[in-house]
């Protein structure tokens, strides 16, 4: 599964053609989701690949052939998908009371305030990394629960 860092500004991702055994002249035939496109091999090709633009989850097919009229198989491969999305993140704290201002009260016993993160749109399994006032990080892997009222 790619994810967003992986994909290009286009939602794309580049997939290589290996053409090794082939010969300068020789000819690929590659098809993206039905779109035929014929590659003239040169020697950079044969030995790096043919490098195509694609999405996530199209089908690529390819067979090469020569100026004898011998082809390959074809070949296919679904391109992996991808999960670009991310949960909405956002802090609440306990009420001050309507003067906005904490007092003992509104204070727990230790003199902490509990702040509330909602991780809406998040899956179980993903990571929330925060710290308070700049201490040490702290990594909780999202569950359920979590997900459903927050992480305090």
């Amino acid at each position: 599964v790619y994810n967003a860092a992986e994909l290009g500004d286009n939602g794309t991702v580049t997939a290589t053609i290996s053409v090794a055994g082939s010969e300068v002249g020789d000819t690929l035939t590659y098809s993206v989701n039905g779109t035929d496109t014929s590659v003239t091999l040169n020697a950079e090709q044969i030995a790096n690949g043919v490098a195509i633009e694609v999405h996530p989850e199209d089908t690529v097919t390819a067979s090469l052939s020569d100026a004898a009229g011998n082809s390959s198989i074809e070949v296919s491969e679904t391109v992996a998908s991808a999960d670009a999305s991310i949960g909405t993140l956002s802090i609440t704290f306990d009420s001050a009371g309507e003067d906005g201002i904490y007092n003992s009260e509104e204070i727990g016993e230790d003199g902490t305030i509990t702040a509330t993160m909602s991780v809406a749109g998040s899956e179980i399994g993903d990571t929330l990394t925060y710290s308070v006032n700049g201490g040490d990080e702290v990594v909780v892997t999202l569950t359920a629960e979590q997900i459903e009222n927050g992480v305090a």
